[in-house]
């Protein structure tokens, strides 16, 4: 059967909704030898591992050793381009999404957390993954009497798997090429974008969320969560701060806030002869609250990062500079800037409004507004056409994808 033929899940939809054959979908294709794709990441990941366990972490930390790091990760974040073009857009985007969260981690380890796992798979974990460390949470999740992994095979089984298959159907909405969206009415191609919004959202659970359920499973390590409801959020900064993939938050505040505010204190802890960090130092000896010229310039500076961290990872996906993505993120910044300091000086009593209300507003300004500079460039070089060849490989054809369902109606020139 020809790709381009309607599903029988694109069949059922056409009784209520206009649906078409996707004539741009783009079949999954590795063109690049499999040994190249795979033998350099393999030897480089496996000989950091052994370097970091013997003797690049430890109490020991020289000016040697520090130039080693700093070439460790510059080495991380070059890998992406010794592996070369794998021939397909959603391989290509997967190395440096890795490599530029390993090097992070690298540095996390070294000037943030330098108390170095005791084995190797501790640490593979540490690199890969967010083990939870916070003894109040693992507490929590301890008095619901079920081990790690009950609980991770339980989310993989459940949530995960729903958002896999919600995936499955969703991506079926999102049009086959941006001419279509730019064809569109003004609320046609915003709604589309908000539909664009929750299908990355789903993906980002069912994938990222997934991955550490599967080491919690493996590994019987609690691993923090990476989501807390998106879909609840009632302003950008809740999105941001207290729902969105918060582990690479946390990641990313601690890594701008070492550069801001110093790595390390010289002092060490009395009783344990460790170094203490700046966090550490804080929590004993609590400091006035910043200003909010300070923590608004650092928020700035953290959404500035995962910026240049999306324009890093779609330039070895697409093969271009673009950056609608550092744009959107900049946006993202002023927003909960903006937001903070309209609580403290217009509406202060907006705390008392219907949650439904901030609800609607933050669904209009996250997904609908400004997710187009986000989502636009998937859209634009053809991400979603072959994810959605994807789809119908690892589902062995039964959620094979051959079509697109016009939600909102079709583009006004379309002959379709």
């Amino acid at each position: 059967m020809s790709e381009y033929h309607i599903s029988w899940i694109g069949r059922a939809f056409s009784y209520v909704l206009p649906v078409t054959p996707d004539y741009d979908l783009t079949t999954p294709r590795i063109t690049a030898p499999i040994l190249r794709l795979v033998l350099p990441p393999c030897v480089f990941f496996s000989a950091l591992l052994l370097r970091l366990h013997f003797g690049l972490l430890g109490k020991s930390r020289t000016a040697a050793k520090r130039a080693e790091v700093w070439l460790w990760i510059l080495g991380v974040l070059a890998l992406p381009a010794v592996v070369g073009d794998s021939g397909s857009k959603v391989v290509n985007a997967t190395l440096p999404m890795l490599g530029f969260l390993l090097s992070m981690r690298l540095y996390d380890l070294y000037y943030i957390h330098p108390n170095a796992p005791a084995t190797l798979p501790l640490l593979y974990l540490h690199l890969f993954s967010f083990p939870l460390s916070d003894p109040k949470i693992i507490a929590k999740r301890q008095e619901t009497g079920l081990s790690p992994r009950y609980r991770a095979f339980r989310s993989l089984l459940t949530h995960n798997l729903v958002e896999s298959l919600a995936v499955a159907i969703i991506i079926r909405f999102v049009p086959s090429r941006v001419q279509d969206l730019d064809n569109m009415s003004f609320l046609q191609d915003r709604i589309s974008y908000v539909i664009i919004g929750i299908a990355i959202t789903l993906m980002m659970g069912a994938s990222m969320d997934g991955w550490f359920k599967f080491c919690q499973l493996v590994s019987g390590v609690e691993m923090k969560d990476m989501f807390d409801n998106p879909w609840a959020a009632t302003s950008p900064r809740d999105f941001w701060s207290r729902r969105w993939n918060l582990a690479i938050k946390d990641l990313f505040h601690g890594v701008i806030f070492s550069m801001v505010f110093g790595e390390q204190n010289e002092g060490k802890d009395e009783v344990t002869g460790k170094p203490r960090t700046y966090a550490d130092a804080a929590k004993e000896q609590p400091k006035p609250k910043p200003a909010m010229s300070k923590t608004s310039a650092t928020a700035m500076l953290i959404f500035l990062f995962s910026g240049l961290m999306h324009v890093y990872i779609n330039f070895f996906a697409f093969s271009t500079l673009d950056l609608s993505n550092l744009a959107y993120f900049i946006l993202q910044g002023f927003l909960c800037v903006g937001q903070v300091l309209l609580q403290k000086t217009v509406f202060r009593s907006s705390k008392y409004w219907p949650w439904w209300v901030c609800f609607l507003m933050n669904l209009v300004v996250t997904y609908g507004i400004s997710n187009k500079l986000f989502s636009g460039v998937f859209v634009k070089y053809g991400y979603f056409e072959e994810l959605k060849g994807w789809v119908g490989l690892f589902t062995g054809g039964l959620l094979r994808v051959g079509e697109v369902v016009w939600v909102v109606g079709k583009p006004k020139y379309g002959n379709m």
